[in-house]
């Protein structure tokens, strides 16, 4: 089957309009920037950073199935004694970025003891600059811990098995 030149303009068109824009480093740069302020914020426990961070629309999770508003979380900033991020994937649509990673944050209390976070944060891009919107989280296994409970639970198996 032939392809018209028409045909081969509206394919280009389409796709370049379903193509996101983390192709442009700017856009990038910018969002990058924001989760970081984000980062700092949470480790000072910055409120008024926080809130022009945070949308006013804003819908916080947390892994234990928690659902804030942003007044709440608001309420509730008290500042990390630890807060990273890695694998770190951005995608840009127009005025929205979805920002995926790992992130790994603790409290004074465990700050040794790693929670370690699969979150996807959602963020618009308004007349405030970038904020955010949206934050899903899903609790990773901590590395190592799996293999060392193992023992424990083969245990616990047998005892329940005599």
């Amino acid at each position: 089957m032939m392809r018209t030149p028409i045909f081969w303009c509206a394919l280009v068109l389409q796709l370049s309009a379903l193509s996101p824009a983390w192709a442009n480093p700017a856009l990038e740069r910018e969002i990058t920037a924001a989760i970081n302020t984000f980062r700092q914020a949470m480790l000072s426990g910055d409120r008024a950073l926080m809130n022009k961070l945070l949308h006013p629309d804003l819908t916080y999770c947390h892994s234990t199935g928690n659902t804030q508003d942003k007044a709440t979380v608001l309420e509730q900033v008290r500042g990390s004694a630890y807060f990273e991020y890695a694998e770190t994937t951005i995608r840009i649509h127009g005025n929205v970025a979805l920002v995926k990673n790992v992130t790994d944050m603790r409290n004074a209390a465990a700050k040794d003891t790693p929670n370690r976070l699969n979150v996807l944060y959602v963020w618009v891009k308004g007349s405030e600059g970038w904020q955010m919107i949206a934050r899903h989280p899903i609790r990773l296994p901590v590395p190592g811990a799996e293999a060392a409970s193992a023992p424990a639970q083969k245990s616990k198996a047998k005892a329940k098995s005599k």
